[in-house]
């Protein structure tokens, strides 16, 4: 995979020389220098990631981003220099919140979540990532992360449970009795509010997962006497 390469600095270095020539005769020299300096760089330019509102994984990584120094002739030593930086903006789409957070390791850093997502207060962030490396040259790249609506729902309405929409809390609707049936099997269906890119027909994106509720014993039998 060849590194996506944003763009080269070339700075003239021009150093002037006076001789004398036979101590009466003056020459005047320009020597011209092109040197080249080289910015660290991303494998990857930019690009669009989506998660829902109810990731609340703070440990996983979201995004990886892989830089290299970019310096000719360098060992993978020089890429030890890398400084990645999550750049904080003035509004909560650019992280003004802190909602995401940096953890970098040599050439690879990690963009992982800091606080939890809603749907409703922000539906997009903007992240700028840059990179830095020895020279102090620096590379950024965006990252755009789209946040999904989630609803769940049970898929069997005649289970004494219910659920919450928005948090996908369930409650009970009776009090169960243990000896009658002590566990359920409960499906849950979880739908992002989106039409969903891998259909045609508008169809949103759904999974589904099957919790087993097991209903604890309660001693309901009172004390009696032995002898009356």
């Amino acid at each position: 995979m060849n590194p996506i390469v944003l763009y080269k600095n070339y700075i003239m270095l021009q150093h002037v020389a006076n001789l004398k020539w036979n101590m009466q005769k003056q020459l005047r020299i320009n020597i011209f220098y092109i040197t080249t300096l080289y910015i660290a760089i991303f494998y990857f330019s930019s690009f669009t990631h989506t998660h829902g509102e109810n990731f609340n994984d703070f440990d996983s990584s979201i995004v990886r981003l892989k830089a290299v120094s970019n310096i000719e002739n360098s060992s993978n030593s020089d890429n030890s220099y890398l400084l990645f930086e999550l750049v904080t903006g003035r509004t909560e789409q650019t992280n003004k919140e802190n909602t995401f957070r940096l953890e970098s390791n040599k050439d690879v850093t990690d963009i992982k979540l800091s606080q939890h997502l809603d749907y409703e207060s922000n539906r997009q962030y903007s992240l700028i990532v840059r990179v830095q490396n020895k020279y102090q040259l620096a590379a950024e790249t965006v990252v755009d992360i789209e946040v999904l609506d989630v609803s769940y729902k049970l898929e069997n309405f005649k289970d004494p449970f219910a659920i919450d929409p928005q948090t996908g809390n369930i409650t009970t609707l009776v009090t169960f009795d243990r000896e009658v049936k002590d566990i359920y099997n409960v499906k849950i269906i979880a739908t992002d509010n989106s039409p969903s890119a891998l259909f045609r027909t508008g169809e949103h994106n759904k999974r589904q997962q099957v919790f087993q509720i097991e209903i604890a014993d309660k001693n309901d039998n009172p004390p009696r006497f032995t002898r009356q």
